[in-house]
């Protein structure tokens, strides 16, 4: 199963599937308390934060898919009615149109990617 890989739009879904599987793990591994993880339902730098992964990993989907799939990442977390969701749209127009949703600079990428591979194959 390694060795054949996926092509095009399944290559495409699985990265997706895997970067919301992660993001969502990610935010759940930071906040345990579910008491906490509530209190941040509504919290914008959760949702710039959200935004920002998935527009630096997702660069090639559209920005109307960028959008659902954090829509998909912030109902799995927090279970929202209509209006909530509503609500987290109107934050990423917000963030959208504040330039708060950027890419990362090609320095700090390939700075993070050395420093990773240094680290593993050095330690």
């Amino acid at each position: 199963m390694d060795i054949i890989e996926f092509k095009n739009s399944l290559s495409r879904a699985s990265r997706k599937a895997k970067l919301i599987k992660d993001i969502v793990a990610l935010i759940r591994e930071k906040f345990p308390d579910v008491v906490h993880l509530n209190s941040l339902r509504m919290d914008l730098g959760l949702t710039e934060y959200i935004c920002n992964v998935v527009k630096n990993d997702l660069s090639d989907h559209k920005e109307e898919e960028q959008e659902n799939i954090v829509l998909d990442i912030i109902k799995i977390i927090h279970n929202m009615t209509d209006g909530d969701i509503g609500m987290i749209k109107n934050q990423i127009c917000y963030l959208k149109d504040n330039s708060k949703i950027k890419d990362v600079s090609a320095r700090k990428y390939i700075w993070r990617k050395t420093t990773n591979w240094f680290i593993k194959k050095f330690s």
